[in-house]
């Protein structure tokens, strides 16, 4: 799992709740913790982003993920999500028909919040 705190500040208490979650998942499917501290020098982050491949580790993640997709989302395009949740064996995915950011109040924030509970029950209490 890696676990990467955004550069916008210094690691805090916020932060546990990811990491105890990441930690759980290494334990039960023997993999490796990483923590990423990122580097946000711009013009290193430019460069390297041109080379910058995730969808290629995709078929290597042996554990299940849950990718929450927000059909209407202005900056992760949810066929460029669903199509790398098909390459990963036990990936699931949950779809709504929201925009990025809504998923963070209100009944979205319930629905997605729900899926992910029932999620990590599955796979870490099932």
């Amino acid at each position: 799992m890696r676990f990467a705190p955004g550069p916008s500040g210094p690691l805090h208490v916020g932060h546990s709740r990811a990491a105890v979650l990441n930690d759980e998942y290494v334990r039960r499917y023997g993999g490796r913790y990483i923590l990423r501290l990122e580097d946000t020098d711009p013009a290193r982050v430019m460069l390297e982003a041109t080379f910058y491949r995730p969808i290629s580790y995709a078929p290597k993640v042996n554990c299940p993920v849950l990718f929450v997709v927000a059909d209407r989302d202005l900056y992760v395009p949810a066929e460029a999500a669903v199509k790398t949740a098909g390459l990963i064996p036990r990936a699931e995915v949950v779809r709504l028909p929201v925009g990025h950011f809504d998923v963070y109040v209100g009944e979205w924030f319930e629905t997605a919040a729900e899926a992910e509970a029932d999620f990590l029950e599955k796979h870490l209490l099932g």
